[in-house]
This record gives C-alpha cells, structure tokens and sequence, in this order.
C-alpha cells in the first residue's frame, strides 16, 4: 500500500537558514519514505533512486528514511535464512518536492488484496544484480 501525503512547509531557502541543528535530519532532503513490514517476514529493501539505499526493516516493525526528490525503484527481500528468501520488485514511484512541499509516502510490505501499490516476484540473480 502506498499513501502519498503533501505538507505546506515554509520556502526551503528559509529552512537553510535554520538548517544547522537540524542538517543530519534532512542531508537527503525532507522528503521521507516510511517502510511498515507486516509481511511475517524479516525484510531488507533496496531502494534505487537519487538516494538509493538499502534498509533493514524487521517484521512487525518501521523504518523512515530521508530522501532527495525524483524516480525511484523498491526492491525487496524477504526471509532470514538465504535457503528460504522470497523477492519481490514493486513499481516505479516518484518521490515529489517542490518550493512549498514535500512527499511523505509510506509503503507496507505485505501483499494486500486490491492494494494500491503493485509489485511482482523476481530471482534472487535479479534482486543482487541491482545493487
């Protein structure tokens, strides 16, 4: 499932101003990605994009990345043991930043029935192959 939420901030010129405190939070920008594991699976997701990175997230739990503006491309591995891993590659999605906005977007991992935000298996060759 993927929700997309949009937040009126102030222009990011008057963010830079105050950036100091806060610069660690927001070195790939304000934009986040939240990533909720309900699968029953421990998952490691790849993210490609302007800030790929690869993100540990246990089941039952959530991890929040920040990330810069542009297409990305989610990628994930389910399992704990290499004899039992699934793969699966969602669809392409954009993450959108504009002077007075930024994305928030949260993605489950776990198949829901007439979800929103579609993905497909893959091999385990395909999934290392995209680093």
């Amino acid at each position: 499932m993927n929700a997309r939420r949009f937040r009126l901030i102030a222009p990011l010129a008057a963010l830079a101003a105050l950036a100091s405190p806060f610069a660690s939070l927001y070195a790939q920008g304000p934009n986040s990605i939240t990533f909720i594991n309900r699968s029953g699976d421990n998952a490691v997701v790849r993210l490609s994009g302007p800030s790929g990175q690869e993100i540990q997230v246990p089941t039952g739990s959530s991890r929040t990345v920040h990330v810069s503006a542009g297409p990305y491309r989610m990628l994930v591995r389910y399992g704990d043991t290499p004899s039992d891993y699934t793969y699966s590659e969602g669809e392409p999605f954009r993450v959108v930043q504009t002077e007075n906005q930024y994305s928030e977007i949260s993605i489950t991992l776990h198949k829901v029935e007439g979800g929103n935000y579609s993905s497909h298996p893959i091999s385990r060759a395909e999934f290392e192959k995209r680093q």
